[in-house]
């Protein structure tokens, strides 16, 4: 067992201890008075039972046990709980050339430019970031990863230090960066340059167009000022021994904004000043999250439910429990009815329990009959019901789990609804009943909200199914053609069979050689089925679909 609150140990110990003391002090007080009262003759105290009267305070202490341990959040029992990870790909592009070190920006443009990075990547949880730094040419420091952390130490490390050859490659580094970004994800894409672009000798914005081809937002972000500054040249001891010259002068080193607007204007993003790092961030998270991933929690399950129905049912034995002597036998006859309540309900949620346990080890059979037994006292429940008819269809029992989910179909939760909806599409796709499930889909489509996981199943199930369809009915027209034919061509009935039989090879030959065929009409199937349903929403690349019971 394990206390998942035991940071508030001492604090709920010393609440806890309070009131214990309060409540011994009280008891002791009045049952002193009570014995001096009965001892000067001026109160009545045979009716009152000195047992009960002496036990109620050891009750209540008892149930605020109880309080403080459910307070502590105790657990145990290993669950594994699964949820998608959505967000976007971002590419953090950092200039680390000498110009960085001009001190027009306090402290220095680089640690400017380190701090907005830092800055973004504390803002980016759930989204996947890479990290490319250049100066003469660029390198890719970190490929993309959910870990910020990770990302944020690799931003604090970069120095001017680390590449020979000065420059301002942002040709380079956009190349670098758009390396980074896997080719065939689905996800939204971005990259952020934080750099003086002070780049005259190379061409970023080719490398901008390809960005743009890629479908790759571009954001810069200007560090310096139009003024400039020098550019300072550091002993090993850190101090400014000189400025960096060019033909015997001092070299000025300016924000170049032209280019940084170009770039970010040729990929429709944007140019920010380093100062309007927030509107950065607003802009950021405009972008339409995707979800590419999917992440595991495995987790000890609360039980603090059961130490708080035992505290309840103490303070309730408390509050009721007479003074007066009363019959003892009765008394055990209420504490019998209580824990038999109690073990009874704990009983009918195992049930449940159970079932879902067995129905994860694939023991279908024992999975249906815990799920029966826990049904006959909630005939109503829609979950129970579900959990049936998808134990019914594990087991090949078609028949009984299109019972149960036509059940769950008149529920008001359209969750539960189209759940049901989706595994009878898939149950009549079993069953070679095409019609129905395209109806199927069909609803699911058009009540589920389209970002959902079971919205983008439905409709790759949806296209399967119409495929499915067109082969049946291209199938059945042939068979009319055939009877046609032979119906025409009595006296040549042989030949016929033996050309029937060719053609019919040829086509099963055709069929196979027709694969890179078939996918594209289901690309073209896709993109009309998303024009229905999806609008104007993101379209998606055709793959394999098998249906799948949606447990």
């Amino acid at each position: 067992m394990l206390f998942a609150k035991i940071d508030y140990f001492l604090i709920l110990l010393l609440v806890s201890s309070f009131a214990i003391f309060f409540i011994i002090i009280t008891a002791i007080i009045k049952f002193t008075i009570l014995s001096k009262l009965g001892n000067n003759n001026n109160f009545v105290s045979s009716d009152i039972n000195p047992f009960l009267y002496k036990i109620r305070p050891i009750i209540l202490i008892i149930s605020l046990f109880f309080v403080f341990l459910s307070l502590l959040d105790p657990r145990w029992g290993s669950k594994t709980s699964y949820g998608t990870v959505e967000g976007i790909d971002l590419v953090l592009v950092l200039d680390i050339s000498r110009s960085m070190l001009t001190k027009d920006v306090i402290p220095d443009r680089l640690t400017e430019a380190k701090n907005i990075g830092n800055k973004i990547l504390s803002k980016l949880v759930g989204n996947r970031v890479g990290v490319t730094a250049f100066a003469g040419f660029a390198f890719n420091v970190l490929p993309l990863t959910t870990d910020l952390e990770a990302a944020s130490v690799f931003v604090n490390e970069l120095s001017t230090d680390m590449i020979d050859i000065q420059g301002t490659n942002l040709e380079d580094a956009i190349k670098k960066a758009i390396s980074l970004f896997e080719e065939n994800t689905l996800t939204h894409k971005a990259m952020i340059i934080i750099t003086d672009g002070e780049d005259y000798e190379f061409n970023p914005l080719k490398s901008a167009k390809i960005a743009k081809e890629k479908g790759i937002i571009i954001f810069t972000v200007g560090i310096g000022t139009p003024n400039g500054g020098n550019v300072p040249i550091y002993d090993n001891n850190g101090n400014i021994v000189d400025y960096l010259k060019k033909d015997g002068k001092v070299v000025v080193s300016q924000l170049n904004e032209k280019i940084l607007k170009a770039i970010a204007e040729e990929t429709k993003g944007d140019f920010f000043y380093s100062k309007d790092s927030e509107k950065l961030l607003s802009r950021i998270d405009e972008i339409k999250k995707t979800k590419f991933g999917l992440s595991k929690y495995e987790y000890l399950e609360p039980q603090y439910q059961y130490f708080l129905f035992i505290a309840l049912l103490l303070l309730l034995i408390y509050l009721f429990l007479p003074l007066q002597k009363i019959n003892l036998n009765s008394l055990l006859k209420v504490l019998a009815i209580s824990t038999t309540i109690l073990i009874y309900n704990n009983s009918f949620a195992t049930l449940k329990t159970k079932g879902v346990r067995e129905y994860k080890k694939e023991n279908y059979e024992e999975a249906l009959k815990y799920f029966q037994k826990a049904q006959i006292k909630e005939q109503k429940n829609e979950k129970l019901s579900y959990n049936i008819g998808n134990t019914y269809y594990k087991l090949g029992n078609y028949e009984d789990s299109e019972k149960y989910y036509n059940r769950v179909i008149r529920s008001r939760d359209k969750k539960v609804v189209n759940k049901a909806n989706y595994n009878l599409g898939n149950l009549y796709l079993e069953r070679n009943e095409i019609d129905k499930a395209v109806e199927k889909y069909k609803e699911v489509l058009l009540s589920e909200d389209p970002k959902s996981e079971l919205y983008k199943k439905a409709l790759l199930n949806l296209l399967y199914a119409k495929q499915q369809l067109k082969s049946q009915q291209h199938q059945k027209q042939e068979k009319k053609e055939n009877q046609n034919s032979s119906q025409n061509d009595k006296n040549s009935q042989s030949s016929s069979q033996k050309s029937s039989t060719s053609s019919s090879q040829s086509k099963q030959s055709e069929q196979e050689e027709a694969k890179p065929k078939d996918v594209e009409n289901l690309l073209n199937l896709i993109k009309e089925e998303e024009k229905k349903y999806m609008g104007k929403k993101e379209k998606r690349k055709a793959i394999g679909v098998s249906p799948k019971n949606e447990w």
